[in-house]
């Protein structure tokens, strides 16, 4: 499953307010130039108006199979989802994923043609986001883990449903949606074990990430996790942690795996007034019955990142599932980057 000490002068975190809007499906064509330093920057200004933040601004690049979609919020900066379809026959993969998030600024009032990206900054690093787990006797399966297989996908922007590959290589709506049905498989014989259909809905609120998981065959779990966040280990992104319903916070420069039972969490530093959070609703939990006592735990103790883990199955523990069984995860991702 695959910090530094914080600023001396504190910050207030910015309150975090939603804006939905509408907007028309729009269409544009090239690519625009990214480069990703070591290390966060100080953020810019941003040029782009509020008037444009209503919209997700969606990349599709071709030859990388690679969705970029950007969103902004009045007085932050843009976010940027990198989506990847991931394939690797040695582990049988096949399937779209979330490989990472970029704050950043633009050359222009908004993604198109020609339009550069300034002083980018990683808020999470590539990892698991959607789900891990394992069954008894094997290693991890899902995602970067391999043993997932797709059957289909499609991309639905406003409503308008179409295939990947018909996306023009700009365009814009309120509300951008990548659709999945895939096989998942076990890892020991390749069987197909469970059906799993995966949302990916992104707006200027964050991204909500839904999937439900069918079992085809009745199997024990020994461990399972959902929604994840592996916040960059970096003074200027995650050293300080707080779970969802608790008035107390959690050093994450400290070594260790700070865990409560709650169903979200949100990591920060006391400089900038940058945050991330994910947040749950309860059912993928199931009432941490196989987590003991860790309903979300952080890892805090490996290079790069600090990790959330919303579990479901914690090891050491084991879930039994019978065929025909359904497993749902209903999560929102929010990052807020203020300018």
């Amino acid at each position: 499953m695959t910090g530094a000490p914080d600023a001396a002068h504190p910050r207030t975190l910015l309150r975090r307010r939603s804006l939905l809007g509408g907007g028309a499906l729009t269409v544009a064509g090239a690519a625009a130039t990214v480069a990703v330093p070591a290390a966060v920057p100080a953020a810019a200004a941003s040029s782009a108006p509020p008037a444009g933040v209503s919209a997700v601004y969606a990349q599709y690049v071709r030859r990388e199979t690679r969705l970029r979609l950007w969103t902004r919020r009045e007085g932050h900066r843009w976010i940027r989802y990198d989506l990847q379809r991931f394939t690797a026959t040695g582990i049988s993969l096949d399937a779209w994923r979330l490989q990472e998030v970029f704050a950043v600024d633009l050359s222009a009032d908004a993604p198109g043609p020609g339009v550069v990206e300034t002083n980018p900054a990683r808020l999470a690093t590539p990892a698991n986001y959607e789900y891990a787990l394992s069954l008894q006797g094997e290693s991890h399966i899902g995602g970067m883990h391999g043993f997932e297989l797709s059957r289909g996908s499609l991309v639905v922007l406003d409503g308008r449903a179409m295939p990947v590959d018909e996306l023009p290589e700009y365009a814009s709506a309120a509300e951008f949606e990548l659709a999945q049905e895939n096989d998942l498989l076990s890892r020991g014989d390749r069987s197909v074990v469970g059906d799993l259909r995966v949302r990916h809905l992104v707006t200027s609120a964050g991204l909500r990430l839904r999937w439900s998981l069918t079992w085809r065959q009745a199997r024990t779990v020994a461990n399972a996790y959902g929604a994840m966040l592996p916040a960059d280990k970096n003074a200027a992104v995650s050293t300080r942690c707080r779970f969802m319903g608790e008035a107390r916070e959690h050093d994450l420069t400290v070594p260790g795996r700070p865990r409560a039972d709650a169903y979200g969490v949100q990591m920060y530093n006391r400089s900038n007034g940058l945050a991330l959070s994910v947040e749950l609703t309860p059912d993928f939990q199931a009432g941490y019955a196989h987590a003991s006592g860790s309903g979300i735990w952080v890892k805090t103790d490996q290079p790069g990142y600090n990790k959330a883990y919303p579990t479901r199955v914690y090891p050491g523990q084991l879930e039994d599932v019978a065929e025909g069984a359904t497993w749902r995860l209903d999560a929102t991702y929010r990052f807020a980057c203020p300018a």
